[in-house]
């Protein structure tokens, strides 16, 4: 509850209890609207639910029903008890006039199919909001609706389409700086780098406060990457991954910076990326986050020949608690590389034996199984002769597949 609305009703239950004439004088119906709509506004979603609920039953033909039946769909919604808030946005919508503003119960009800994922019940609310009254105060909520019916329906030129329409029609509606983010992560899909660009630039600049100001700066930078401005892109992501070095999308952004260098051969900036990731990865107060920066700092060292480092780097990650399934393993296969390219093929084979046999990543695992029977054969070919069961055969290719875990 907001400091100054708690104030007010505790103060105004302090006065009802201190005077019982004027609880007399305050009617039960006008009593428990006034506390179910106070407690809706404080977010105190089960006192609200309980005195409306109960205003409804006892008083059904007092005349704040209407209202107390949209504002009880609107409480039930808030608490995730969706046939309840249908079945209240439905009744709200017999009574006239309707509750509150023009298909504002209409709207509610589209609402709650979509979170319930009845997608197409959902459009064919939005859509005859829209058709019967274009002009309606609901008409740009429904649009956003539409727009996100289509996202979910993976119809994303149809969702594109709804969201400029958001923009275009109604520029100063709460929903247009979502709707200009949604439709550049729309546009990235759909591999339209460039239109993504302009408009997370302009979000970025318009927004500096937004809530989605972070993935909107990291799908700027993914987006610069993806239509040639690699320099920008990798300048973009560095940016996000230092401001908001705890954001889910971190290890993400540090990832397609060191992917990105190397696919420019640029071996200056992967040195200076990787002591940037090192010290991430002590930074971090997350074990996830840490032991997925080790498992990338492994691999860097490890692209730089400098097995050693690899090594430790991959000890540091398995060893972090949090650290998943496909990301330990990722670890012990570049840990077993690392040993096989020092031709210490033991160890190497232990680590492939338990990747191939265990890795939930099907790729991983075949190329795992590969290296084990590569690191078999030369561990043959090098031992005395009296021991070699088999000719000498030249080792498979090595290069880690470039599709793995992510």
């Amino acid at each position: 509850m907001k400091p100054t609305s708690l104030r007010v009703f505790v103060s105004a239950l302090g006065v009802l209890v201190a005077w019982p004439s004027l609880v007399l004088a305050v009617g039960e119906p006008e009593r428990l609207w006034t506390v179910g709509d106070r407690a809706f506004q404080d977010g105190l979603y089960g006192v609200s639910r309980r005195m409306l609920e109960r205003l409804v039953e006892r008083h059904p033909t007092d005349g704040r029903i209407p209202d107390a039946t949209l504002l009880l769909g609107k409480v039930r919604l808030s608490q995730g008890q969706h046939e309840g808030a249908l079945q209240a946005f439905r009744q709200a919508q017999t009574f006239s006039p309707p509750p509150g503003r023009p298909d504002e119960a209409r709207f509610w009800e589209g609402e709650t199919l979509f979170r319930m994922k009845r997608f197409p019940e959902a459009r064919a609310i939005y859509d005859r909001i829209l058709a019967e009254n274009p002009s309606s105060p609901s008409a740009p909520d429904a649009v956003y609706g539409l727009a996100w019916v289509n996202l979910e329906l993976k119809r994303r030129d149809q969702a594109v389409t709804e969201f400029r329409r958001i923009l275009s029609s109604y520029p100063e509606h709460a929903n247009a700086s979502s709707a200009t983010f949604y439709l550049a992560r729309t546009l990235l899909e759909l591999k339209r780098a460039d239109e993504t660009v302009g408009l997370l630039r302009g979000f970025v600049t318009k927004y500096p406060d937004h809530r989605l100001l972070p993935d909107a700066r990291y799908t700027l930078g993914q987006a610069l990457i993806a239509g040639g401005q690699s320099d920008d892109g990798v300048a973009e992501l560095r940016a996000f991954a230092k401001a908001y070095p705890n954001h889910d999308l971190a290890a993400g952004a540090r990832r397609t910076v060191v992917d990105t260098l190397v696919r420019q051969g640029k071996k200056n900036e992967l040195a200076e990326e990787y002591k940037t990731l090192a010290r991430a990865a002590a930074r971090s107060p997350e074990d996830a986050v840490r032991g997925e920066a080790f498992v990338l700092l492994g691999e860097s060292e490890l692209k730089q020949r400098r097995h050693a480092a690899a090594i430790t780097a991959f000890k540091s990650a398995v060893e972090a608690p949090a650290l998943d399934s496909a990301m330990r393993f990722r670890a012990l296969a570049g840990t077993g590389l690392a040993h096989e390219e020092q031709r210490q093929y033991g160890p190497a084979a232990k680590l492939y034996e338990e990747v191939a046999a265990k890795s939930p990543d099907k790729t991983l695992a075949a190329w795992a199984k590969e290296r084990l029977a590569a690191v078999n054969t030369a561990a043959r070919s090098e031992a005395p002769p009296a021991e070699k069961a088999t000719p000498k055969k030249a080792a498979p290719e090595k290069t880690a597949p470039k599709g793995g875990t992510k």
